[in-house]
């Protein structure tokens, strides 16, 4: 406990991991604070001996006279006392001012002081703890997010995952990120800085229910889908970015001619549309109503340091957020949540140090280190991650194809104004309809005709192939028209592409590789057929393009 955080009217810190209870001290002192000390102490398992684990006020300080101070500390279930010291024995009431303390449990008061009780000069008041997680199995959402596994639990916090069993494979037991629910091995312990440990016992995989089905988008390609952008202000500093700003990024309002809604939007040709949360009013026990307004809210987290990190200060926004609006998830304020984290706050980052955002891989939520929230392509690229993309890679090289989103992003709000590369655009079924599949076994077997580039899919015929050649991967070609709504694509401008990615479902998560850049008479082979490209024309936004079995010299 940090006492002069103890010195705040009030505290907002709800985020204790489930096996932990919230402690929480409030202390009103009177005319002679200087009188009032107090510890905390645990006693031992073990060998029953008493543990300090807090103690006020600091050493060589004393307390204000009439003063209000609280704190919490999260505790593991077990026998704990409250040791009070009253220097003169005279008590906190009444006779020299209306002193009082109280001591509670996850909102339950446990000990309360009594004025008609209080003639003493040390006494101990023991109380238990006990958490609903203890020596209970833990059940939870499987998540990817980087290369980490993760749990969510049930009010939206997210653990890594650590000290799994070195031949743990989540592919092997059928786990699907973002569908699939495992129970944690009892004995997990959860920190406060986003960890659970599992001691080397591998999660058990639960099957795929009706609990899963019900939370789902019905499809998160299409239709209207909300998002609430957070703001942040912690101990020790704040988002930069003020509402306005980060909602004229996100929706535009008239004033951000290109934004996350309005590419989006475009790239889908109106078929997924994002719209602002529901403006809404909660209460906040430190700042007092907090507003939803234009698709953006403000939360204080008083007691919560930019140097914890990204975890503890993640869970702690989603426990302040389902506290502030009394929801139980923050799912039923918005279908996505973007938290844009205070400068200074060490992000998660798959190659290492800090890094600008990540999302957990077919869910809900995106993190930014602050004034990246407000650049178009990583807000576009963090949605594709909540919508099952994987990262687009070329020569075995990660984030390198910058034919679409998914690959590296930029600091600019307003650029590159791009969409998905060729497997992207596939996954997410906005031209299914201007799609063909190529194989050996259905009804094209091969193709050779114009593609349109996506920006052009209004007039076009074709602007999508899949190429299926009987091994592990399916292939991928389109036109990358740099024109329109893909006027800023960073690779491959007026080329056609050749993307491929491992063969699965069309909504799963899979990372794709640029394989091919190809101009006119130009030509691209892998097992079984063969990629050409005869006329580029460049003002209609069309490629000539041939796909034929490998030894065919036409497509009859």
């Amino acid at each position: 406990i940090n006492q002069d955080v103890l010195k705040r009217q009030s505290s907002s810190v709800r985020d204790c991991p489930p096996e932990q209870a919230l402690w929480h001290i409030l202390l009103v002192t009177d005319d002679y604070p200087w009188e009032t000390r107090w510890s905390l102490y645990s006693k031992s398992r073990e060998d029953g001996r008493n543990v300090l684990l807090a103690s006020g006020p600091p050493e060589k300080r004393n307390y204000s006279r009439r003063t209000r101070y609280t704190g919490n500390l999260c505790l593991q279930a077990g026998q704990y006392f409250i040791k009070w010291y009253d220097q003169m024995g005279d008590g906190l009431c009444c006779k020299y001012g209306p002193g009082e303390w109280s001591v509670s449990i996850d909102g339950e008061v446990a000990l309360r002081s009594d004025p008609m009780d209080s003639s003493f000069s040390e006494r101990d008041f023991p109380f238990e703890v006990t958490t609903s997680a203890s020596g209970e199995k833990i059940t939870g959402k499987f998540l990817l997010m980087g290369l980490t596994i993760n749990v969510e639990l049930d009010d939206g916090t997210f653990y890594e995952l650590r000290n799994l069993p070195g031949d743990f494979d989540y592919a092997d037991n059928g786990l699907v990120t973002g569908k699939s629910f495992i129970t944690l091995p009892i004995g997990t312990v959860f920190s406060r800085d986003g960890m659970a440990d599992v001691f080397g016992e591998a999660p058990k995989t639960l099957n795929y229910n009706e609990r899963q089905r019900n939370r789902e988008l019905a499809n998160p390609f299409k239709g209207y889908k909300s998002i609430l952008a957070v703001r942040i202000i912690a101990a020790d500093g704040e988002t930069t970015i003020d509402e306005t700003l980060l909602s004229n990024s996100i929706y535009g309002n008239d004033v951000d001619p290109v934004t996350l809604v309005s590419q989006i939007k475009a790239c889908s040709h109106g078929k997924l549309n994002l719209i602002k949360a529901s403006d809404r009013v909660g209460r906040s026990d430190v700042s007092g109503d907090v507003k939803i307004s234009n698709g953006v809210v403000t939360v204080h987290l008083p007691l919560v340091s930019i140097n914890e990190g990204h975890a503890t200060m993640r869970n702690a926004v989603t426990r302040e957020l389902n506290h502030i609006f009394d929801v139980t998830h923050p799912n039923e304020l918005a279908d996505y949540l973007f938290y844009c984290l205070p400068p200074g706050t060490t992000i998660y980052s798959r190659l290492g140090g800090s890094g600008i955002a990540y999302a957990y891989f077919n869910s809900w939520l995106s993190v930014f280190n602050d004034k990246w929230s407000t650049s178009v392509s990583l807000q576009m690229h963090e949605l594709g991650h909540s919508l099952n993309m994987g990262h687009s890679n070329e020569g075995g090289v990660e984030y390198e194809d910058q034919t679409g989103i998914m690959g590296a992003s930029y600091p600019n709000s307003n650029v590159p104004r791009a969409c998905f590369n060729a497997a992207k655009s596939w996954q997410t079924g906005w031209y299914r309809d201007k799609s063909i599949t190529i194989n050996s076994s259905g009804a094209n077997k091969c193709f050779d005709g114009v593609i349109h580039g996506i920006a052009d899919y209004a007039v076009a015929t074709t602007v999508l192939l899949k190429v299926q050649n009987g091994q592990g991967n399916d292939y991928f070609v389109n036109f990358n028209a740099k024109k329109g709504i893909n006027r800023g694509t960073q690779e491959a401008g007026n080329q056609v592409t050749v993307v491929r990615r491992p063969r699965g479902p069309r909504d799963s998560y899979a990372e794709s590789e640029l394989v091919a850049k190809l101009d006119s008479g130009m030509y691209y082979n892998f097992f079984g057929y063969n990629v050409s490209v005869g006329k580029i024309d460049n003002e209609a936004g069309t490629a000539e393009v041939r796909v034929l079995p490998s030894g065919r010299n036409e497509c009859i």
